[in-house]
């Protein structure tokens, strides 16, 4: 991979597009499989704003 790429950076990024583009927090809990929403959060780098939304 890329300097500065790591599957780390790409489940981030899989996950903050999801949410920004209206993609179901449950499905995305299952697509990173997770055992709970709240999990997502770490994800997500979402602002506070944004998780209001």
């Amino acid at each position: 991979m890329g300097k500065g790429l790591s599957p780390h950076k790409l489940r981030h990024t899989f996950a903050s597009d999801w949410i920004k583009k209206g993609g179901n927090l449950v499905l995305l809990r299952d697509q990173l499989g997770h055992n709970t929403i709240e999990t997502n959060s770490k994800y997500t780098n979402l602002s506070a704003e944004e998780t209001k939304k």
